[in-house]
Protein backbone atom coordinates (compact mmCIF):
# COMPACT_ATOMS: atom_id res chain seq x y z
CA UNK A 1 0.00 0.00 0.00
CA UNK A 2 2.91 2.32 0.74
CA UNK A 3 3.99 2.26 -2.93
CA UNK A 4 0.57 3.42 -4.12
CA UNK A 5 0.37 6.11 -1.44
CA UNK A 6 3.77 7.57 -2.29
CA UNK A 7 3.01 7.63 -6.02
CA UNK A 8 -0.29 9.42 -5.26
CA UNK A 9 1.57 12.07 -3.21
CA UNK A 10 3.71 13.03 -6.21
CA UNK A 11 0.91 12.81 -8.81
CA UNK A 12 -1.41 15.43 -10.28
CA UNK A 13 -4.19 13.95 -8.10
CA UNK A 14 -2.46 14.62 -4.77
CA UNK A 15 -5.05 17.25 -3.84
CA UNK A 16 -7.89 14.77 -4.39
CA UNK A 17 -8.95 12.52 -1.51
CA UNK A 18 -8.60 8.78 -2.14
CA UNK A 19 -12.33 8.17 -1.62
CA UNK A 20 -13.18 10.68 -4.37
CA UNK A 21 -11.79 8.19 -6.89
CA UNK A 22 -12.21 4.83 -5.16
CA UNK A 23 -15.82 5.41 -3.99
CA UNK A 24 -18.54 5.80 -6.61
CA UNK A 25 -20.59 9.02 -6.44
CA UNK A 26 -23.63 9.00 -4.15
CA UNK A 27 -24.60 7.47 -0.81
CA UNK A 28 -24.81 3.92 -2.19
CA UNK A 29 -21.28 4.21 -3.60
CA UNK A 30 -19.94 5.41 -0.24
CA UNK A 31 -21.63 2.56 1.66
CA UNK A 32 -20.38 -0.02 -0.83
CA UNK A 33 -16.86 1.39 -0.64
CA UNK A 34 -16.80 1.29 3.16
CA UNK A 35 -18.08 -2.28 3.20
CA UNK A 36 -15.38 -3.34 0.72
CA UNK A 37 -12.79 -1.60 2.88
CA UNK A 38 -14.08 -3.37 5.98
CA UNK A 39 -13.82 -6.74 4.21
CA UNK A 40 -10.21 -6.02 3.30
CA UNK A 41 -9.38 -5.05 6.90
CA UNK A 42 -10.82 -8.37 8.08
CA UNK A 43 -8.77 -10.20 5.44
CA UNK A 44 -5.64 -8.37 6.57
CA UNK A 45 -6.17 -9.12 10.27
CA UNK A 46 -7.10 -12.76 9.63
CA UNK A 47 -4.22 -13.24 7.15
CA UNK A 48 -6.74 -14.27 4.48
CA UNK A 49 -4.71 -12.38 1.85
CA UNK A 50 -2.86 -15.63 1.25
CA UNK A 51 -6.04 -16.86 -0.42
CA UNK A 52 -7.44 -13.63 -1.81
CA UNK A 53 -5.41 -10.71 -3.12
CA UNK A 54 -6.46 -7.18 -2.02
CA UNK A 55 -7.77 -4.92 -4.75
CA UNK A 56 -8.82 -1.34 -5.42
CA UNK A 57 -11.00 -0.25 -8.33
CA UNK A 58 -11.71 3.11 -9.91
CA UNK A 59 -15.06 3.13 -11.73
CA UNK A 60 -15.47 5.33 -14.81
CA UNK A 61 -18.21 7.42 -13.22
CA UNK A 62 -15.82 8.64 -10.52
CA UNK A 63 -13.39 9.90 -13.18
CA UNK A 64 -16.20 11.53 -15.17
CA UNK A 65 -17.93 13.20 -12.22
CA UNK A 66 -18.66 16.92 -12.49
CA UNK A 67 -15.56 19.06 -12.07
CA UNK A 68 -13.15 16.24 -12.93
CA UNK A 69 -12.73 14.52 -16.32
CA UNK A 70 -16.12 14.96 -17.95
CA UNK A 71 -16.46 12.78 -21.05
CA UNK A 72 -17.69 15.54 -23.34
CA UNK A 73 -14.69 17.69 -22.49
CA UNK A 74 -12.36 14.77 -23.20
CA UNK A 75 -13.98 14.11 -26.58
CA UNK A 76 -13.66 17.76 -27.59
CA UNK A 77 -9.94 17.93 -26.78
CA UNK A 78 -6.86 16.62 -28.57
CA UNK A 79 -3.69 15.78 -26.68
CA UNK A 80 -0.07 15.38 -27.73
CA UNK A 81 1.13 12.12 -26.22
CA UNK A 82 4.85 11.73 -26.90
CA UNK A 83 4.50 13.16 -30.40
CA UNK A 84 1.24 11.34 -31.22
CA UNK A 85 -1.95 13.40 -31.47
CA UNK A 86 -4.61 11.62 -29.43
CA UNK A 87 -8.35 12.06 -28.90
CA UNK A 88 -10.38 10.04 -26.38
CA UNK A 89 -13.41 9.84 -28.68
CA UNK A 90 -12.31 6.68 -30.53
CA UNK A 91 -11.69 4.86 -27.26
CA UNK A 92 -14.79 6.05 -25.39
CA UNK A 93 -17.49 5.74 -28.04
CA UNK A 94 -16.55 2.62 -30.01
CA UNK A 95 -15.96 -1.00 -29.11
CA UNK A 96 -12.27 -1.80 -29.42
CA UNK A 97 -11.76 -5.40 -30.56
CA UNK A 98 -15.36 -5.96 -29.54
CA UNK A 99 -14.76 -4.80 -25.97
CA UNK A 100 -15.72 -1.71 -24.00
CA UNK A 101 -12.70 0.08 -22.60
CA UNK A 102 -12.59 1.60 -19.12
CA UNK A 103 -10.57 4.61 -18.05
CA UNK A 104 -8.26 2.26 -16.16
CA UNK A 105 -7.71 0.14 -19.28
CA UNK A 106 -5.18 2.79 -20.29
CA UNK A 107 -4.67 4.90 -17.15
CA UNK A 108 -3.08 2.56 -14.63
CA UNK A 109 -0.14 2.06 -12.34
CA UNK A 110 2.13 -0.39 -14.08
CA UNK A 111 5.27 1.65 -13.43
CA UNK A 112 6.37 2.15 -9.85
CA UNK A 113 6.37 5.81 -8.87
CA UNK A 114 3.62 6.90 -11.27
CA UNK A 115 -0.07 7.17 -10.45
CA UNK A 116 -2.76 6.56 -13.08
CA UNK A 117 -0.51 7.53 -15.98
CA UNK A 118 -0.57 6.15 -19.52
CA UNK A 119 2.56 4.38 -20.68
CA UNK A 120 3.56 3.54 -24.24
CA UNK A 121 3.46 -0.14 -23.30
CA UNK A 122 -0.27 0.19 -22.65
CA UNK A 123 -0.82 1.42 -26.21
CA UNK A 124 1.34 -1.34 -27.68
CA UNK A 125 -0.64 -4.07 -25.94
CA UNK A 126 -3.72 -3.24 -28.04
CA UNK A 127 -2.29 -1.70 -31.18
CA UNK A 128 0.28 -4.42 -31.85
CA UNK A 129 -1.58 -7.51 -30.70
CA UNK A 130 -2.88 -9.49 -33.64
CA UNK A 131 -6.40 -10.91 -33.65
CA UNK A 132 -7.70 -14.01 -35.43
CA UNK A 133 -11.22 -12.57 -35.51
CA UNK A 134 -11.79 -11.18 -39.06
CA UNK A 135 -14.12 -8.50 -37.67
CA UNK A 136 -11.44 -7.20 -35.33
CA UNK A 137 -8.33 -7.89 -37.37
CA UNK A 138 -5.78 -5.16 -36.77
CA UNK A 139 -3.33 -4.60 -39.58
CA UNK A 140 -1.74 -1.26 -38.78
CA UNK A 141 1.73 -2.65 -38.36
CA UNK A 142 2.86 -1.26 -41.71
CA UNK A 143 1.01 2.05 -41.28
CA UNK A 144 3.82 3.66 -39.33
CA UNK A 145 2.81 7.19 -40.35
CA UNK A 146 -0.04 7.01 -37.85
CA UNK A 147 2.56 7.85 -35.21
CA UNK A 148 5.84 8.47 -37.02
CA UNK A 149 6.23 11.22 -39.60
CA UNK A 150 8.89 10.55 -42.25
CA UNK A 151 9.15 14.32 -42.78
CA UNK A 152 10.91 14.61 -39.44
CA UNK A 153 13.38 11.93 -40.51
CA UNK A 154 14.07 13.04 -44.09
CA UNK A 155 17.82 12.89 -43.57
CA UNK A 156 19.16 10.70 -40.82
CA UNK A 157 22.64 9.61 -39.87
CA UNK A 158 22.93 5.82 -40.01
CA UNK A 159 26.10 3.90 -39.24
CA UNK A 160 28.64 5.35 -41.69
CA UNK A 161 26.31 7.18 -44.09
CA UNK A 162 23.35 9.55 -44.26
CA UNK A 163 19.98 8.16 -45.33
CA UNK A 164 17.18 10.16 -46.95
CA UNK A 165 13.65 8.81 -46.34
CA UNK A 166 12.04 11.15 -48.89
CA UNK A 167 12.33 8.82 -51.91
CA UNK A 168 11.15 5.86 -49.85
CA UNK A 169 8.01 7.72 -48.82
CA UNK A 170 7.28 8.99 -52.35
CA UNK A 171 7.55 5.47 -53.77
CA UNK A 172 5.23 4.11 -51.08
CA UNK A 173 7.78 1.60 -49.83
CA UNK A 174 6.80 -0.09 -46.58
CA UNK A 175 8.80 0.95 -43.53
CA UNK A 176 9.04 -2.70 -42.50
CA UNK A 177 11.10 -3.41 -45.63
CA UNK A 178 14.06 -1.99 -43.72
CA UNK A 179 12.91 -1.69 -40.11
CA UNK A 180 12.55 -5.30 -39.01
CA UNK A 181 11.97 -6.85 -35.59
CA UNK A 182 10.41 -3.67 -34.25
CA UNK A 183 7.80 -5.60 -32.26
CA UNK A 184 8.83 -7.97 -29.48
CA UNK A 185 6.31 -10.10 -27.59
CA UNK A 186 2.75 -11.15 -28.38
CA UNK A 187 0.69 -10.09 -25.36
CA UNK A 188 -0.41 -13.63 -24.61
CA UNK A 189 -1.85 -14.70 -21.26
CA UNK A 190 -0.20 -17.69 -19.64
CA UNK A 191 -2.25 -19.67 -17.14
CA UNK A 192 0.38 -19.01 -14.49
CA UNK A 193 -0.77 -15.36 -14.48
CA UNK A 194 -4.09 -16.48 -12.96
CA UNK A 195 -2.33 -17.63 -9.79
CA UNK A 196 -1.43 -14.03 -8.95
CA UNK A 197 -5.02 -13.58 -7.77
CA UNK A 198 -6.90 -16.89 -7.85
CA UNK A 199 -6.53 -20.25 -6.14
CA UNK A 200 -10.06 -21.63 -6.53
CA UNK A 201 -10.35 -24.48 -9.04
CA UNK A 202 -13.80 -23.38 -10.25
CA UNK A 203 -12.29 -20.03 -11.31
CA UNK A 204 -9.11 -21.48 -12.78
CA UNK A 205 -11.21 -23.80 -14.93
CA UNK A 206 -12.52 -20.72 -16.77
CA UNK A 207 -9.10 -20.14 -18.31
CA UNK A 208 -9.57 -20.20 -22.08
CA UNK A 209 -13.06 -18.69 -22.01
CA UNK A 210 -11.96 -15.34 -23.44
CA UNK A 211 -15.38 -13.70 -23.49
CA UNK A 212 -16.05 -14.64 -19.85
CA UNK A 213 -12.58 -13.47 -18.81
CA UNK A 214 -12.95 -10.03 -20.37
CA UNK A 215 -16.51 -9.53 -19.12
CA UNK A 216 -15.48 -10.45 -15.58
CA UNK A 217 -12.16 -8.63 -15.37
CA UNK A 218 -12.77 -5.56 -17.54
CA UNK A 219 -16.51 -4.93 -17.63
CA UNK A 220 -17.28 -5.86 -14.02
CA UNK A 221 -14.04 -5.12 -12.21
CA UNK A 222 -12.06 -2.62 -14.34
CA UNK A 223 -8.88 -4.70 -14.20
CA UNK A 224 -5.79 -3.41 -15.94
CA UNK A 225 -4.71 -5.29 -19.06
CA UNK A 226 -1.16 -5.90 -17.85
CA UNK A 227 -2.32 -7.82 -14.79
CA UNK A 228 -3.00 -10.70 -17.21
CA UNK A 229 -1.35 -9.88 -20.56
CA UNK A 230 2.40 -10.03 -21.02
CA UNK A 231 3.81 -6.75 -22.38
CA UNK A 232 4.61 -6.04 -26.03
CA UNK A 233 7.66 -3.94 -26.85
CA UNK A 234 7.92 -1.68 -29.88
CA UNK A 235 11.20 -0.03 -30.73
CA UNK A 236 13.59 0.53 -33.61
CA UNK A 237 16.50 -1.84 -33.33
CA UNK A 238 19.94 -0.28 -33.36
CA UNK A 239 21.82 -0.68 -36.62
CA UNK A 240 24.81 -2.97 -36.41
CA UNK A 241 27.84 -0.72 -37.01
CA UNK A 242 29.52 -3.65 -38.78
CA UNK A 243 26.70 -4.12 -41.28
CA UNK A 244 27.62 -3.23 -44.90
CA UNK A 245 26.52 0.26 -45.93
CA UNK A 246 25.95 -0.67 -49.57
CA UNK A 247 23.01 -1.19 -51.92
CA UNK A 248 23.06 -4.98 -52.24
CA UNK A 249 20.57 -5.59 -49.45
CA UNK A 250 17.77 -4.25 -51.64
CA UNK A 251 19.23 -4.02 -55.14
CA UNK A 252 20.92 -7.38 -55.59
CA UNK A 253 20.46 -8.05 -59.32
CA UNK A 254 20.21 -4.66 -61.00
CA UNK A 255 23.89 -4.40 -61.92
CA UNK A 256 25.08 -7.98 -61.59
CA UNK A 257 26.89 -7.94 -64.96
CA UNK A 258 28.81 -4.79 -64.11
CA UNK A 259 29.71 -6.20 -60.72
CA UNK A 260 30.98 -9.40 -62.27
CA UNK A 261 33.03 -7.43 -64.77
CA UNK A 262 34.48 -5.37 -61.95
CA UNK A 263 35.53 -8.45 -59.99
CA UNK A 264 37.03 -9.92 -63.21
CA UNK A 265 34.77 -12.90 -63.90
CA UNK A 266 36.00 -14.88 -66.92
CA UNK A 267 35.13 -13.24 -70.24
CA UNK A 268 33.28 -16.24 -71.72
CA UNK A 269 30.97 -16.44 -68.72
CA UNK A 270 30.42 -12.69 -68.83
CA UNK A 271 29.56 -12.81 -72.53
CA UNK A 272 26.94 -15.49 -72.00
CA UNK A 273 25.33 -13.47 -69.23
CA UNK A 274 25.34 -10.28 -71.29
CA UNK A 275 23.76 -12.04 -74.29
CA UNK A 276 20.98 -13.31 -72.05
Amino acid sequence: METFYQSWRTSAHNKVDCVECHFEPGISGTIRGKLNGLVQIVNYVSMSYKKRKPWAEIPDNTCARSGCHEKQALQDSTYNFKGVMFNHKNHLQELRRGKTLKCTSCHSQIVQGTHMEVTEATCFNCHFKKSDDPEHKFDKLVDCNTCHSWKNKSKEEMASFRYDHTLVAKNDISCTSCHTNTILGNGEVGKERCFQCHFENEKLEKYGDIEFMHNTHIKKHSMKCFVCHTPIQHKVQKIDPNSPSDCISCHSNSHSSQVNLYIQVKADLMWKKLRV
